[in-house]
């Protein structure tokens, strides 16, 4: 679930991160990233997936290249190859994450 008060500031954030980071992500710029120790420390990350950039967590390592990531503004967990993952922008940091954990209640 997602507050719709950040909405657009949340879209502004993806188009810029886009234009910062690219559409065709260089293998070279993510091989300094130590992904295992990321996860120990649920740094936050940029990660390329299905046409854009979003920020994530890695949860865990599924191989030597691929890591099961928490996407923050979204909520849900998906696949991402090392080659994908970069390093986040402090710029990209300001905006809170945009994701509410919600229930349904019978209340």
């Amino acid at each position: 679930v997602q507050a719709l008060s950040y909405r657009h500031k949340l879209c502004e954030l993806m188009c810029h991160m886009l234009t910062c980071y690219g559409s065709r992500p260089k293998p070279e710029d993510s091989s300094q990233l130590d992904l295992n120790t990321a996860a120990q420390t649920k740094e936050t990350l940029a990660a390329y997936h299905a046409g854009q950039w979003f920020r994530v967590k890695v949860k865990q390592s599924m191989n030597d290249e691929v890591f099961s990531v928490y996407f923050c503004d979204y909520g849900n967990v998906g696949f991402v190859v090392r080659s994908k993952i970069r390093t986040l922008r402090d710029e990209f940091r300001l905006l809170p994450y945009q994701a509410v954990r919600a229930r349904l209640s019978s209340k």
